[in-house]
């Protein structure tokens, strides 16, 4: 099921940005009318709490994220899409991201892990660590 939102073209620029020269730690996605859009673009320096802490700005709404993990246990680096999607976020939010994550998925290769996730205690290191570890799910 396709919900008409697309991605803008900001999302690749800035994800390849991540991808090829570790500009950022992790990237902030959110659907605003008919779009997909960056609404963060995390440090480099950022750490894990900085990530979760963003995400819990966004428990009411949700979004998508990209982070590049670089965890114990884990070689090299590993992009990571993340929905976040929390049960506070309205019944048609939660309908737009999960009818539109595929599309934005679909615009970043190399992404290594897919973490789906409705209450933040989901999103942990372990969780992320296993993700990279999984073969890669790129398109």
């Amino acid at each position: 099921m396709s919900s008409g939102i697309t991605p803008t073209d900001e999302c690749e620029i800035h994800y390849n940005a991540l991808k090829m020269n570790k500009v950022y730690r992790y990237i902030l996605f959110t659907i605003t009318g008919s779009k997909i859009d960056v609404m963060k673009k995390a440090k480099r320096d950022s750490s894990f709490q900085d990530f979760i802490d963003d995400l819990i700005q966004l428990k009411d709404s949700g979004c998508y994220a990209v982070i590049d993990y670089e965890g114990e246990g884990v070689k090299g680096s590993n992009l990571i899409f993340v929905s976040w999607v929390p049960d506070k976020a309205t019944t048609r939010m939660k309908m737009l991201y999960a009818s539109s994550r595929e599309h934005l998925k679909a615009r970043f290769q190399g992404l290594k892990g897919d973490l789906q996730a409705d209450d933040i205690s989901e999103v942990t290191e372990s969780a992320l660590a296993s993700k990279a570890k999984e073969k890669s799910i790129s398109y």
